[in-house]
C-alpha cells in the first residue's frame, strides 16, 4: 500500500520561486499533498499559492499572522499533515530551489524502511554548489559542534529536507522545543536521536546555492543555532534524566549558572522521589523553582498522575491537577494523601506549625511527609552571601525562617516522627517523616 504523503515548505519573500518549484515537485509525484506555510509575506507568495490551490486540490495554505519563524512554522505544518491531511509521512524543503525535488521519491523510499531521513550535504556523496565561503564556514561549524558536543551521528544536522514518519513526530511534545528559526532543526534532529526507538538515516543531497530571492539566514539566527546547541549540551552534560522536560522554554537560556542550578533541583527531586512511598501525593508550593523551569516541575519530574499540586500563585495551564490557595489551612480532608512534600516551602512561611499540623491532618496513618529546605550552616551562609551580590541579583524571596540542621529537627519533632535525613549538596536537608 502507498503510504500518504505530504510535502511542507515554509516561506516568506518567495514570489520569485514557489510557482515553479510546485510545478517541478507536481513532475515528480502528483500525488504529494503540498503545504505552503506563509508567514504573511509582503511580496505575495501566500496569493500566488491560493491561485495554484485553487487549482489543485493537493496544494493547501496555511497563511500566518506575521513572520514567526521556521520552527512554527515546521510544527504548524506537521500538525496540519497529521491532523487535517491524515497523512503517513511528511516531508520538509526549503522554497528556494537548493533542495532538489528529484531526491522527494528516494526520500519516501527511505522512510519504508527508516523513522526519519536527512538529506545531506556532508555525507558521502553528499555535495554543495555555489554557496559563498562563509555560510559554508558556518554550516561547517555548527555540524561540528552538533557531532562532538551532542554526540549526534547525523553528519548534516542543519539541513532543512528530510523525511519523517508521523508516528515518529508523534514522539516529541512541541511543546517542550525551545529553539526557533535554523536552530530548531538541530534541536529537532537531537530530539529524535536520543529516542532508542527512532532509525535515523541520511542520503546525499545536492545543495545549490539560491539564485533568487534573498537568503533568511542572518546573524541572529546564526546566534540562535549556536546557542541552541550550547543549550542541549548543557541539558546532557548535568543531567541524563528527563531535564528537557524540565524547562520553560520562553526562559530557557545559555547560562552555566542556570544549568547548575537546574543540577541541583534535579538531585534534590531524585532523593526526594526516593523517599516517597507508593500512592498519591500533595506537593505544597508547586510553583516554579526557578525562573527557567515550569511550574510544577516536581511533579513533571515523576509522571505521577495521582498528583495534586498547591500553590499560592496561580499557574497556567497545569499539567497536573492544582489548587491555587494560602496555607494555613490546606483545603483537603482528614487523611487524604499518601505523600505530602514540601520543597522550598516553609522556609518561606510564618506560621510553621499550624503548617505542620495542617499536613499531619491530611496524610494517611502510615504516609508519608517530605521536607526540603536549607540548613543555614556556616556553608549556606557563605553561598548564599555571594550568590545574593551576584547573580541572585534580582533573587524575590525572602526566607522568614533561617534555621540550622537541629533548629529545624526541634520544630518537626514537636508534631512528626523523623525517619530519615539526608543533604543534597551539603547545604540542603530533606527529612523523612511520619506520624508519631
Amino acid at each position: 500500500m502507498e503510504m500518504k504523503t505530504a510535502l511542507i515548505i515554509p516561506t516568506y519573500n518567495e514570489k520569485d520561486n514557489i510557482e515553479k518549484l510546485i510545478n517541478e515537485i507536481i513532475k515528480v509525484n502528483s500525488e504529494l499533498q503540498i503545504v505552503v506555510v506563509d508567514d504573511n509575506s509582503p511580496d505575495g507568495t501566500s496569493n500566488i499559492v491560493l491561485d495554484i490551490s485553487a487549482k489543485n486540490k493537493n496544494i493547501h495554505l496555511i497563511k500566518r499572522e506575521k513572520k514567526l519563524g521556521l520552527g512554527t512554522a515546521h510544527i504548524a505544518g506537521f500538525l496540519y499533515a497529521e491532523k487535517d491531511l491524515k497523512t503517513d509521512y511528511v516531508i520538509t524543503m526549503d522554497s528556494d530551489f537548493s533542495h532538489n525535488p528529484s531526491i522527494i521519491p528516494e526520500i519516501i523510499r527511505t522512510l519504508k524502511e527508516n523513522d526519519v531521513v536527512v538529506g545531506s550535504r556532508y555525507t558521502e556523496g553528499g555535495e554543495v554548489i555555489d554557496s559563498p565561503f562563509v555560510r559554508r564556514l558556518i554550516s561547517k561549524t555548527a555540524n561540528f559542534l552538533t557531532t562532538y558536543l551532542l554526540g549526534l551521528k547525523v553528519k548534516d544536522a542543519t539541513s532543512g529536507f528530510r523525511g519523517y514518519k508521523i508516528e515518529a513526530l508523534k514522539k516529541i511534545d512541541y511543546n517542550n522545543i525551545f529553539s526557533d528559526g535554523y536552530s530548531f532543526l538541530v534541536e529537532l534532529v537531537y530530539r529524535l536521536s536520543i529516542l532508542n526507538d527512532v532509525k535515523i538515516k541520511e542520503i546525499p543531497i545536492r545543495f545549490v546555492d539560491r539564485k533568487a530571492g534573498k537568503s533568511k539566514i542572518s546573524k541572529k539566527e546564526i546566534f540562535k543555532a549556536i546557542k541552541t546547541i550550547f543549550t542541549l549540551f548543557f541539558i546532557k552534560i548535568f543531567s541524563k534524566d528527563n531535564a528537557i522536560e524540565l524547562l520553560d522554554k520562553k526562559f530557557t537560556n545559555l547560562s552555566i549558572i542556570n544549568y547548575i542550578r537546574l543540577r541541583f533541583h534535579i538531585s534534590r527531586y531524585k532523593k526526594v522521589a526516593s523517599m516517597l512511598k507508593k500512592g498519591n501525593i500533595l506537593d505544597l508550593g508547586c510553583g516554579r523553582p526557578a525562573e527557567f523551569m515550569k511550574d510544577q516541575s516536581f511533579l513533571i519530574f515523576l509522571k505521577n498522575e495521582n498528583a495534586v499540586g498547591l500553590d499560592l500563585k496561580n499557574i497556567e495551564k497545569p499539567k497536573y491537577n492544582f489548587i491555587q490557595t494560602e496555607i494555613p489551612p490546606i483545603p483537603f480532608e482528614n487523611e487524604k494523601f499518601d505523600n505530602i512534600v514540601m520543597m522550598e516551602l516553609i522556609e518561606h512561611i510564618e506560621d510553621i506549625n499550624s503548617t505542620l499540623l495542617e499536613a499531619k491532618r491530611i496524610i494517611k496513618e502510615d504516609g508519608v511527609l517530605i521536607i526540603a529546605t536549607p540548613d543555614n550552616n556556616y556553608i549556606w551562609d557563605f553561598i548564599w552571601d555571594k550568590w545574593s551580590r551576584t547573580f541572585g541579583k534580582i533573587w524575590k524571596h525572602q526566607h522568614i525562617s533561617n534555621f540550622n540542621k537541629s533548629e529545624w529537627e526541634k520544630i518537626i519533632l514537636k508534631h512528626f516522627r523523623i525517619n530519615k535525613i539526608q543533604r543534597n549538596w551539603f547545604f540542603d536537608l530533606i527529612f523523612q517523616c511520619s506520624k508519631k
